[in-house]
């Protein structure tokens, strides 16, 4: 079961009862913020791609180096992320293809930002686990300033 904000309080205790640990390590994290790690994650595996041509590269590391704004996301968290093995590409990949049509990017931006969905790209690729400790510590070191 997916979390719903329409739900009881009993059917939300227990879908939370129902999580793995690192499932409920999650809970709390903004849904954009899961999916922009994936999307970025997905971004660096492109930019594996070494017939890529060269203005493009380029352009996509502009693109990609705008999202670190300072606040959410920062140089060390882009940094950090790293591209998704061949089963987290072909994760993303299924999910994109799954919604066409039916809804598009909305649909599957849903399903990235489901716990569930992301517990996955983080056991694939635990760089974006990392990246989310490295904003948590950063959150953390402001709030004790």
């Amino acid at each position: 079961m997916s979390y719903r904000p329409t739900m009881t309080r009993e059917e939300r205790d227990a879908w939370f009862e129902g999580l793995t640990p690192s499932q409920k390590a999650l809970v709390g994290v903004p849904t954009g913020w899961m999916c922009t790690l994936v999307v970025i994650a997905d971004i660096k595996r492109v930019l594996q791609d070494e017939d890529l041509p060269s203005e493009e590269r380029l352009y996509i590391l502009e693109k990609i180096n705008s999202f670190a704004d300072g606040q959410w996301l920062t140089q060390e968290m882009l940094a950090a992320i790293k591209p998704p093995s061949p089963v987290g590409a072909e994760m993303y990949r299924t999910i994109c293809e799954m919604v066409k049509g039916k809804g598009g990017a909305g649909v599957a931006l849903d399903l990235l930002a489901e716990i569930e969905t992301f517990d996955l790209f983080c056991k694939d690729n635990p760089s974006l686990l990392a990246a989310l400790k490295i904003k948590q510590r950063a959150d953390s070191s402001h709030a004790a300033a």
